[in-house]
């Protein structure tokens, strides 16, 4: 579970930190960006670097050096970009619902999709369950033109997966700010 990964990433980070005398954390959103070991990392003066971005503490500290927007900021863009380039009004949204990361990115997709004029109509997943069938079943049904998914890599496979047994496709792609699956976008919801 959730609290389970926080008490590993704190552990690395510890172990890092104290055993280790790292001077210096990079990673792709582990250990160094995770809310649990990301004030202990900082509290002990070990500057860390972090790929996602997606943990608001990242933008606080003189000594983390996030290496990419933050979540607010990548849901702004992905709005921005649905909106203006794909010229999308009405636009869907799956929210992995109890991952902060993920609700911050909704949040920014939500501020801006005001600003732009384009409505959204939201599903939630939930990061422990099995696959993402109804809510792609509830999209298909209110036909967004767009789908952004404010999830992680492992529950975007499960919607992409849902969304290809369906034969669901949006009429203008699937988004998203995760790189980890960026190959896949064209391949299930790409243009």
């Amino acid at each position: 579970g959730l609290c389970e990964a926080r008490r590993r990433h704190l552990s690395c980070a510890k172990k890092l930190v104290d055993q280790d005398k790292v001077f210096l954390i990079m990673n792709p959103g582990s250990a160094g960006g995770s809310p649990a070991s990301l004030p202990y990392i900082v509290q002990r003066g070990v500057p860390s670097g972090s790929a996602l971005g997606f943990n608001p503490e990242e933008f606080t500290s003189p000594l983390v050096f996030p290496m990419t927007a933050s979540g607010l900021t990548q849901g702004h863009l992905g709005a921005r970009f649905v909106a203006r380039d794909l010229k999308v009004k009405k636009a869907g949204m799956v929210v992995l619902g109890n991952v902060e990361a993920a609700t911050i990115a909704a949040k920014g997709f939500r501020e801006a999709a005001t600003r732009e004029g384009m409505s959204v109509t939201e599903v939630t997943i939930n990061f422990q369950d099995a696959d993402c069938s109804a809510q792609m079943v509830q999209l298909q049904s209110r036909q967004p033109e767009s789908v952004f998914l404010a999830t992680d890599a492992s529950t975007a496979i499960k919607c992409f997966t849902a969304a290809n047994n369906l034969g669901y496709k949006p009429p203008k792609q699937f988004v998203s700010p995760i790189p980890q699956y960026i190959d896949l976008v064209p391949q299930y919801g790409g243009q």
